[in-house]
């Protein structure tokens, strides 16, 4: 398993899951694990060394639930700005021998480290500044930034991620698409997580 050594891989896993119903969607099982710990898996299966987790909101219930894992742990104290709040914590924490970082969400889990790989090796091997994954030819997340572009990132305001950042540089990104295009929904609601586990054939929890 290779290792990408100056390439971070940051877990958003910071919002309050409003439309859950009070639910930590963080915390909701995804087979043995949570959706948040699977996330974090991926990356490291990935080969990603320097793994950092960004969260906020309840992020005293969360921490304890990750901390056995080797990763580092960002709190956003502003996750109620919006994503962009999550995304600047980030890279202000990043070490200066950091020279890319990969932003993963933690509700899409039909991420793989395969495309984390496919998309670190893109990078790795073109030059390209940054690397995005796309889904049916669709742009999304996970999105890969190099460190020339974080001043950029700490520019974000408000429920806005990289996507301004990747308008302004189109010549300079590349996509890579997704071996499944399910993997490229993120579970919003309580809905989006019933069908996520029915189509990847997961036990369904209770609703209560």
């Amino acid at each position: 398993m290779s290792s990408y050594d100056s390439i971070a891989a940051v877990v958003l896993a910071a919002g309050e899951s409003s439309r859950m119903n009070g639910r930590v969607k963080q915390l909701l099982p995804w087979g043995e694990e949570t959706l948040l710990r699977h996330a974090i898996e991926q990356t490291l299966e990935a080969g990603f060394v320097h793994v950092f987790v960004v969260l906020g909101y309840r992020a005293d219930l969360i921490s304890p639930t990750i901390n056995d894992l080797p990763m580092d742990v960002i709190v956003n104290d502003r996750w109620s700005e919006g994503v962009a709040s999550s995304v600047r914590a980030a890279v202000e924490a990043l070490p200066g021998s950091i020279k890319a970082a990969i932003f993963v969400p933690s509700d899409q889990p039909g991420i793989t480290a395969e495309l984390l790989r496919r998309m670190a090796d893109a990078y790795v091997n073109t030059g390209r500044r940054m690397i995005y994954a796309t889904y049916g030819g669709m742009r999304g997340q996970p999105v890969l930034f190099d460190r020339s572009l974080f001043p950029e990132l700490l520019g974000l305001r408000g429920d806005v991620g990289g996507r301004a950042v990747l308008r302004r540089h189109p010549d300079e990104a590349m996509a890579v698409e997704a071996e499944d295009e399910l993997a490229g929904v993120d579970v919003d609601t309580w809905q989006d997580y019933v069908r996520l586990l029915r189509e990847y054939g997961l036990p369904l929890p209770e609703e209560g």
